[in-house]
């Protein structure tokens, strides 16, 4: 039987679907990694005892009291809060209504970490909520938005 040169076409179609198959399995792999973890988040919401609890290494690493305080715990405290401050608001899912507020320029993530952590000491009543709506409370008492004149 005749080749004609079909052979090496062949076999690059056949690779060609072999690697598809392959990057399409490793991207629903992944894509199945990504909803699982989203899902899961969403049923472990970090709450205000727990967010206090980490910023208590935070505030001994930035004061520089202690060197034995949980780094990960620290910067997970700081980060938390420093990504909802980036957001300028948070919807409180429980009162069905959005917490804005308006950090200046030039606000530091130790600056949102301590006033988050004096409104956490201040209102214990609240701890058991979502750590979130807690932290844009906290920064709208301290950044409220000011409406503009036109």
């Amino acid at each position: 039987m005749a080749d004609h040169g079909l052979t090496p076409f062949l076999c690059g179609i056949e690779f060609m679907i072999s690697s598809f198959i392959q990057k399409s399995i490793f991207s629903f792999i992944v894509a199945s990694c990504l909803f699982f973890i989203i899902l899961t988040a969403n049923v472990r919401a970090e709450t205000g005892n727990q967010l206090l609890q980490r910023c208590e290494a935070a505030t001994a690493i930035l004061a520089k009291k202690s060197t034995d305080a949980n780094f990960w715990d620290g910067a997970f405290c700081l980060g938390y809060i420093w990504g909802i401050a980036e957001s300028s608001a948070v919807f409180d899912v429980a009162d069905n209504k959005f917490i804005m507020f308006c950090s200046p320029a030039g606000s530091t993530s130790g600056q949102a970490q301590k006033i988050v952590v004096k409104y956490l000491e201040d209102h214990p009543e609240e701890l058991h909520k979502e750590a979130a709506v807690l932290v844009a409370k906290a920064l709208q008492r301290a950044f409220p938005c000011r409406k503009t004149k036109r």
